[in-house]
């Protein structure tokens, strides 16, 4: 029987189980519940339920007065000791993102947000997957007030979709009604000025919906920009699309943009830890295939982890390897 410090948990070797634990054993076993049950500050009940024991039971055993079978309470409680040591060596082992970083094009996609914003008007912002889009808008929002985020999907194309969306992003749960009481009631809430309304993964609107947000910002003056992939901007094009040519003339910025620019890149690189230029141009090549700036993410987590199970350095071996296991039939 060995004591980890670290992870306050107790080693069994296997023949330790062939047998009922001895007096010390339990004895042990006790004293680490305690130090854990006091260090994750749970109530004998609470714990009681983790470890699959009676709190009763639990709470005279840990004090030593239990006049049962102490060995057999002991290995509940020592599987669940177990699996809370896995748990804390997992956190520990867990790799941590870095924070967001400000590269020139996400500088570009906050500046919009902040013209619509202040200005009070109408901005499309299209780009390619796994850009930073979202990422973005969401920094915007802990940094300004009165910022809403409404994330469309399919099955909230339709007017009366759309708009419960974009209520709930406003505070308003279980929204109901018809599409003009619905309307009403996001006119309410964002008028007084300074608002804004981002539209996230706008392409799966319809035309109605678009159309009955684009009347919202007509009543109320509230900045509001849509956010997309690079067909966004086949919706709100007025030359391809008559139904919205009052609707174009009346956007004040747009971004398009396919691909993370070369210096994107190199930003998020330098924020992994990324020197070697080698390296780095894997992960530019990576950054210009479908997944763009979200595959770096994905691949460089991916190849700390391996290199800590190698309990090596990370490399460009390990990038490799992580590389080809998210995207077996890319070439980087």
């Amino acid at each position: 029987m060995e004591w980890n410090p670290d992870t306050m948990s107790i080693h069994f070797s296997k023949e330790a189980f062939d047998g009922p634990l001895n007096v010390d054993q339990v004895a042990a076993i006790r004293a680490q519940y305690k130090i854990a049950r006091e260090a994750d500050r749970l109530t004998h009940g609470q714990a009681a339920k983790l470890a699959g024991v009676a709190e009763g039971t639990l709470s005279s055993w840990a004090n030593d007065t239990y006049a049962g079978d102490n060995a057999k309470v002991a290995e509940k409680v020592t599987k669940w000791l177990k699996l809370r040591a896995d748990r804390v060596m997992r956190a520990r082992e867990m790799v941590t993102t870095p924070p967001f970083q400000r590269t020139k094009s996400a500088q570009r996609i906050l500046a919009i947000l902040d013209y619509a914003q202040m200005d009070g008007d109408m901005a499309v912002i299209g780009c390619g997957p796994g850009f930073g889009k979202t990422t973005a808008c969401e920094q915007y929002r802990m940094e300004r007030p009165r910022v809403s985020i409404s994330t469309m999907s399919p099955s909230s194309r339709g007017v009366s979709t759309a708009l419960i969306m974009v209520l709930q992003s406003l505070g308003e749960k279980g929204a109901k009604g018809t599409p003009q009481a619905l309307s009403s009631k996001i006119c309410e809430k964002v008028s007084g000025g300074g608002a804004l309304l981002i539209i996230d993964e706008a392409q799966h609107l319809s035309a109605l919906a678009v159309d009955e947000l684009r009347s919202i910002h007509d009543r109320t003056g509230v900045g509001m920009v849509f956010v997309g992939n690079q067909h966004i901007f086949d919706l709100f094009d007025g030359t391809r699309n008559v139904t919205f040519a009052q609707f174009s003339s009346r956007i004040g910025m747009r971004e398009k943009q396919n691909r993370p620019r070369r210096e994107d890149v190199a930003m998020i690189a330098a924020a992994w830890g990324v020197e070697e230029k080698d390296e780095a141009d894997l992960l530019f090549k990576v950054s210009q295939q479908p997944g763009g700036l979200r595959s770096i993410t994905k691949l460089m987590k991916l190849a700390t982890r391996i290199a800590q199970l190698d309990s090596a350095d990370r490399g460009l071996v390990h990038m490799l390897d992580a590389w080809e296991q998210i995207s077996p039939t890319i070439k980087a």
